[in-house]
């Protein structure tokens, strides 16, 4: 029996179930964004936003950066 791991596997499906989620993968492939332009691009408020890219992150369909805008 090979080892699939289902919790990591529900997880994952769970995070693809939602259109929104969906289509902040499909942008964040093409370029990066700020939260605030996906929650833009996407219809969404802000915290819902974070929420969803976190969630996103946590199953490695997206990839948060920081961006230091300090000189």
């Amino acid at each position: 029996m090979n080892n699939i791991d289902i919790p990591k596997l529900r997880n994952i499906f769970a995070a693809l179930a939602n259109e929104k989620r969906l289509s902040i993968i499909e942008l964040c492939s093409t370029k990066g964004y700020t939260i605030t332009e996906l929650s833009k691009k996407v219809g969404l408020n802000y915290s819902i936003t974070v929420e969803y890219t976190s969630m996103l992150e946590r199953v490695a369909l997206v990839k948060k950066e920081r961006q230091d805008d300090r000189p």
